[in-house]
């Protein structure tokens, strides 16, 4: 940890301790120097100081989530999209805590929402598409990969090379042995183009 700067941070909280941003850095460089429990207790004075700041909220889950306090984080973490519903990271960093829970139904609700807010974000229905796998539900896992093909044509290749093992885990054989090809010459074809 820096110490330095946690130093200047407590210096600016003693002449502001209204500060809620310093609060909030000084939450992050506790965070980084692995102080989870400063950490935390600093990003919750920085939300007491200002409720209404979803990315504090979002940092504090963060931080719980490294220090194993699962629940804690995916309620905090809830309140940052309450707040600020449109920020994939959010959806990203609950679906995170959600799975270390096993929690694959909930994986499916949160990035369907985040889907609600983002449609054209073609990486959400990639993210669907394994929660959807882990319960088994193949076709929409298919379905959302396909939407992301769609979506996101220049990583195409990507998303057909994930659709090839889909398809794969769900007998449809020669369905993923064409993905794959097609993986490949979208890839071949992206690497002709770099190299010109």
């Amino acid at each position: 940890m820096n110490k330095k700067n946690v130093e200047v941070l407590k210096h600016a909280l003693r002449i502001n301790p209204d500060d809620a941003k310093a609060r909030c850095n000084l939450g992050v460089a506790y965070g980084k120097a692995g102080m989870y429990n400063k950490a935390i207790e600093s990003l919750k004075q920085a939300i007491r100081t200002n409720p209404s700041l979803a990315n504090d909220y979002n940092k504090l889950g963060t931080k719980q989530l490294w220090n194993g306090s699962y629940q804690e984080a995916i309620k905090n973490i809830k309140k940052a999209i309450e707040l600020e519903p449109k920020v994939v990271r959010y959806y990203n960093n609950l679906s995170y805590a959600q799975r270390i829970l096993g929690l694959y139904g909930e994986v499916v609700e949160t990035f369907k929402k985040a889907i609600e807010q983002n449609p054209e974000v073609a990486d959400l229905y990639k993210s669907l598409s394994v929660a959807l796998c882990k319960l088994g539900l193949y076709d929409e896992a298919i379905e959302s990969l396909e939407k992301a093909i769609e979506l996101d044509p220049e990583n195409a290749a990507f998303y057909y090379y994930s659709l090839s093992l889909v398809q794969s885990n769900h007998g449809l054989y020669k369905e993923a042995k064409e993905s794959v090809e097609k993986a490949i010459e979208l890839n071949q074809g992206m690497q002709a183009h770099n190299n010109r």
